[in-house]
């Protein structure tokens, strides 16, 4: 007899096992806690360890799984992050007890074991986990039956990033008792890395590509689903390139961003409908491209004041080409506004444009045909029209967003 479904498709085994896994991620992070304290890492010890990072990352991935489980359990992308969640808050709980093996004088075997859980756990998350999940993203499915083959080599590329740092000669430390259990012989692993690490690059690129089949195939409602994504993989990318790399602080909090990617699916999947999404990163879109084209044109100026001047630029020099760079970059933001709004919402800050572009299909198209024109021109997701009891195309199910511009 099957088990009994509600209308989410929940049973008392799915929530069950979404309960177990989330209460799971709770345990290993007090014993990440307990862990540290009792080996007396300091806060900057724990970051620079990853038992910080790896935490947040984890918390992240499993309240996420643990929420699309409970509300959408057909979906395996709640039960992707959910499992990312444990690997990766799992291999935060076994960071401090590596510390402790060699500190305490471990045996040798208990001190392996351990060394082979983190090298073969946090891997796992990022290695299949993560992508897995964005390949999937948002319905569940592939983009379509063509996908099958890339879906197979991301299971295989998978398997050989999990390996490449479970089985690495070299462990994590030149002590022996941080070497894993499986350790390949140094040519062997080196083909492995080498394959690994270019196929996990190409595997990346394919999930992107996948994404933007998808916004360029999907529906309204899965275009919005996508822009909560773009926007967490967009400050993700703006903290890796302009504060990854600078020594401030300590630079592997930098990680910590990557918590807005599960968030982002999250509530992509939910609460799609959350605020104006188009709006939120049409406006990260406009700032970032604005941000990188004056800093380049600064760094450009200067660059090129110092060759002139044969010697560093003095502060004075340097305030003077800020403010021609600001003058230069206010008529340069209004333009590069005006792209930005037209790409995410159409002709509809120039209705004088839209209706000239629809003049034509107006003069020869069928109704059918005009209506999709407008929908087009406009980005809204459907339109229709009622006249005498009589529908003509697809009411709309959302109320498109106002383009700030058209105010």
């Amino acid at each position: 007899m099957s088990a009994r479904r509600d209308e989410h498709g929940r049973t008392r085994t799915t929530t069950a096992v979404a309960g177990a896994l989330f209460a799971l991620v709770l345990v290993e992070l007090v014993v990440a806690g307990v862990g540290a304290g009792a080996a007396g890492m300091s806060f900057a010890d724990a970051v620079a360890d990853y038992v910080v990072t790896n935490s947040a990352i984890g918390l992240a991935a499993a309240v996420s799984g643990l929420l699309l489980a409970w509300h959408r359990p057909r979906n395996p992308i709640g039960w992707l992050l959910a499992a990312g969640g444990v690997l990766q808050t799992l291999s935060a709980a076994v960071s401090p007890l590596v510390l402790a093996a060699l500190a305490r004088g471990w045996p040798e075997p208990v001190a392996r074991s351990v060394a082979t859980v983190f090298s073969f756990a946090w891997p796992t998350a990022i290695g299949f986990c993560l992508p897995a999940a964005l390949l999937l993203f948002p319905s569940g499915r592939l983009p379509g039956p063509g996908w099958r083959p890339f879906a197979g080599l991301l299971l295989v590329v998978a398997a050989l990033f999990v390996l490449e740092s479970g089985t690495d000669p070299a462990g994590l430390g030149p002590d022996p008792r941080l070497r894993g259990w499986v350790v390949l012989p140094g040519a062997a692993w080196d083909v492995v890395a080498v394959v690994a690490e270019w196929g996990f690059l190409l595997v990346l690129l394919g999930v992107l590509a996948s994404l933007v089949v998808r916004y360029r195939r999907g529906d309204e409602r899965t275009r919005r689903q996508l822009l909560w994504l773009v926007l967490a993989v967009l400050l993700v990318a703006v903290d890796i390139t302009f504060w990854g790399p600078a020594p401030i602080g300590l630079p592997v909090l930098n990680l910590l961003v990557i918590t807005l990617i599960p968030v982002s699916i999250t509530i992509a999947i939910l609460r799609h409908q959350l605020l104006d999404i188009r709006l939120v990163v049409s406006r990260a879109v406009l700032y970032v491209l604005l941000s990188a084209a004056v800093l380049g044109v600064w760094l450009g100026l200067v660059t090129l004041l110092e060759l002139v001047l044969h010697r560093e630029a003095a502060p004075g020099a340097s305030a003077a080409v800020t403010v021609v760079v600001v003058l230069v970059a206010l008529p340069v933001r209004g333009r590069l506004q005006r792209v930005v709004d037209r790409a995410f919402y159409g002709d509809r800050a120039d209705p004088v444009g839209a209706v000239s572009r629809l003049g034509e299909q107006l003069a020869v198209g069928e109704e059918r045909d005009v209506l999709a024109a407008i929908g087009e021109a406009l980005r809204l997701p459907s339109v229709a029209v009622h006249a005498r009891n009589r529908q003509i195309g697809t009411p709309s199910w959302w109320s498109p967003p106002q383009c700030p511009a058209c105010s």
